[in-house]
């Protein structure tokens, strides 16, 4: 029994010590496919579930999404790839300080091939 309850002590003290070494990350994924919400609806789905994803913050506008994530259990290209991986979706990151050109374009506008699967 005292075995057991040492093992136990063992195990919860290094899980406590690898979340204290993880650290949160921040970086901002330019989307070109997130146009509309049911496009942000897809991303987030897919960035939802990665391991280590902590905050995601969108501006559809911008078609940018901001994630806060742990470093020891995910990176930039693991999230990246995941978008592609899943909805097809490109990203490149955006580094402290770049913008993109706000979105000013209808939301669904169904004529440049993208397809929302809208039910009406």
């Amino acid at each position: 029994m005292k075995k057991l309850f040492i093992l136990a002590f063992c195990i919860v003290n290094c899980a406590l010590c690898i979340n204290v070494m993880a650290e949160k990350q921040t970086v901002r994924l330019y989307v070109p496919e997130m146009e509309c919400d049911n496009c942000k609806g897809k991303v987030e789905n897919v960035l939802a579930y990665e391991r280590g994803v902590k905050k995601l913050d969108f501006d559809v506008a911008h078609r940018t999404v901001t994630i806060v994530f742990e470093d020891k259990r995910t990176n930039v290209e693991k999230l990246q790839a995941a978008l592609m991986k899943y909805i097809k979706y490109e990203s490149k990151e955006l580094k402290e300080g770049e913008h993109v050109e706000c979105n000013h374009e209808h939301h669904h506008d169904h004529g440049h091939g993208h397809d929302h699967n809208h039910k009406h």
